[in-house]
């Protein structure tokens, strides 16, 4: 092999007059590259790095060698640059490509495409989505119609109810609790204010203007006439004055002032319901436990005996028999302890309805608590 110092000689023979130096700067300066392009230019540094160690190595044998270091590193610039120049290009023209890839797919003024469709592929599609939604909306107004074909504007058509209907008083205080002082109209106001509203509805002014005076403990029954409806149908009176001293005419505070309150019953609506029998109509009777019944004390109830007459039934809904008035029971409190809850429990006795279960304990009843204070 032949020596380095050897090599060096025999180049510098076939070498001409060294080439002027170049204008071109050199790596050692910034160069501001990204991506891939820097990578490459580190790799192209490096090998920039060996050629200027090759070429110090040759200085130590002669000017000849100095000449052949200059033209190798103004090659090497030329390769490098070009390099840089050409990955740089492609990938500006990669950048431009998907820009302009990006652009037509938006809207393509060649082929006038929106989104990648013409006018007629659009048209088409918003053609089909209208008579599909059309479609739909036609089976959902075929299907209410026939549904609707099915119901009764004056009876329902299913009825899922129990076998006894519930039970609720008037005034219903807070979660069907009743505290008061006797001596604090603030405190019992709104049970009066309560009960005035509720009874408005059986002013005896109003009710012998609008219902009929029936005959008591039996039925009102009035049936349609095959498919000749019977309505509007016709309701019973109950007046105001049924209640006694708790229809707020001789005591317009209703007994809350004297601590004797009055609390008003009723049995909700069922239609159809018939709660007795025989003649007998349902009733109302209130207790309390074994070891609450002295402080409950007497009771007095409105209209005698607690009843529910039969003279108000069935009921034919609220659209059959508009002006229905639903029957009442009150339950006046006579000397009930001062200072203590007492828990009462009212329920309707009929000789057709079934007792509460265990299952619905609240059939046919209603518990609510009350309190009178002296101070």
């Amino acid at each position: 092999m032949m020596p380095l110092c050897d090599w060096c000689r025999d180049v510098t023979h076939r070498l001409e007059e060294p080439p002027p130096p170049p204008v071109i700067p050199s790596l050692s300066a910034s160069l501001i590259v990204t991506g891939p392009v820097r990578s490459i230019t580190r790799i192209l540094w490096n090998l920039n790095t060996g050629a200027a160690a090759a070429r110090t190595s040759c200085r130590h044998h002669g000017n000849s060698s100095r000449r052949l270091g200059a033209q190798s590193d103004h090659h090497l610039h030329i390769f490098i640059l070009f390099f840089i120049t050409f990955i740089m290009s492609a990938a500006k023209q990669d950048d431009s490509k998907g820009s302009s890839d990006w652009r037509d797919f938006l809207w393509n003024p060649r082929t006038h495409e929106l989104l990648g469709r013409t006018a007629a592929s659009w048209g088409l599609v918003l053609l089909f989505y209208l008579l599909f939604y059309l479609f739909l909306g036609g089976m959902f107004i075929l299907t209410m119609y026939i549904m609707l074909l099915t119901l009764d504007d004056y009876k329902p058509t299913w009825q899922d109810r129990l076998a006894t209907p519930g039970m609720m008083i008037h005034p219903k205080g807070d979660q069907l609790e009743i505290h008061f002082r006797a001596s604090d109209s603030q405190s019992w106001n709104g049970f009066v204010q309560s009960l005035d509203g509720f009874l408005s509805a059986y002013n005896d002014s109003y009710q012998v203007h609008t219902n009929d005076n029936c005959p008591p403990n039996q039925y009102f029954i009035q049936e349609d006439s095959g498919e000749v409806r019977n309505n509007p149908k016709r309701s019973c009176q109950f007046n105001r004055t049924m209640l006694g001293e708790c229809s707020g005419i001789p005591d317009r505070f209703y007994g809350y002032s004297s601590g004797q309150p009055c609390i008003l019953i009723k049995l909700n609506r069922v239609i159809d319901l018939l709660p007795g029998k025989d003649g007998q109509s349902p009733y109302v009777t209130c207790g309390t436990k074994r070891e609450d019944r002295d402080k409950m004390g007497s009771l007095e109830y409105y209209p005698p005996n607690g009843t529910f007459n039969l003279m108000y039934y069935p009921y034919y809904g609220k659209n059959a028999q508009v002006n229905y008035s639903q029957p009442l029971v009150a339950v006046k409190f006579l000397n009930a302890s001062l200072n203590t809850d007492i828990s009462v429990d009212c329920k309707v006795t009929s000789n057709t309805l079934v007792d509460g279960s265990d299952r619905d304990k609240f059939a046919g009843r209603v518990s609510f608590k009350l309190r009178i204070n002296d101070k």
